[in-house]
């Protein structure tokens, strides 16, 4: 991401959401179309539907090919960091959760919410955030960030056990989650 581009996301949506999006930016660049790709064409890992709800939630009518980096954030910011309520939790989890989400939808949030042994209804409120809070009181930041990404490439190995064609992304999967781990 170049310079200008990322002052006037810090601008626009602060520092923690610019930092989020430029490590998923990192691994979703571009145009995509993969045939192995369940999720179908991509622009910047924004896919059609996704792009169809922000624009029937905002009357704006961008195009999935039109896309830029910064209509890319505008949709990562609403769709996702505000929707999802990415931006609610501790700053060491709002990385690995947001890039997860995009990856996997609200399927993150109720995996997370599994693993605190919360209900799972996709929704960041104070009972997840204080089970959080908990846990990371007890274990560490490091721990509770570890067995998410864990817990998240269980669920893509899963995915690739049951679809093969999935297997085209394993070791690039591998890599993005390992980077939420440094």
């Amino acid at each position: 991401m170049d310079l200008e581009l990322k002052a006037e996301l810090v601008r626009l949506y602060g520092v923690p959401f610019t930092y989020a999006l430029e490590k998923t930016l990192g691994f979703e660049g571009g145009w995509a179309r993969h045939p192995s790709d369940r999720g179908g064409e991509t622009r910047y890992g924004i896919t059609q539907p996704t792009l169809t709800s922000f624009n029937a939630f905002t009357g704006l009518w961008w195009t999935l090919r039109g896309l830029t980096r910064d209509n890319a954030a505008a949709i990562y910011h609403r769709m996702f960091w505000q929707k999802m309520g990415i931006w609610r939790l501790p700053r060491e989890l709002q990385g690995l959760m947001f890039d997860w989400s995009v990856h996997a939808g609200y399927f993150a949030i109720r995996s997370m919410q599994r693993h605190l042994k919360v209900r799972p209804d996709g929704a960041i409120g104070p009972k997840t955030l204080g089970t959080l809070d908990r846990m990371i009181t007890i274990s560490g930041t490091t721990v509770v960030v570890r067995a998410l990404a864990i817990r998240r490439m269980t669920h893509l190995c899963r995915l690739v056990r049951r679809d093969r064609k999935q297997g085209d992304f394993l070791v690039g999967w591998w890599a993005r989650v390992n980077s939420f781990l440094r």
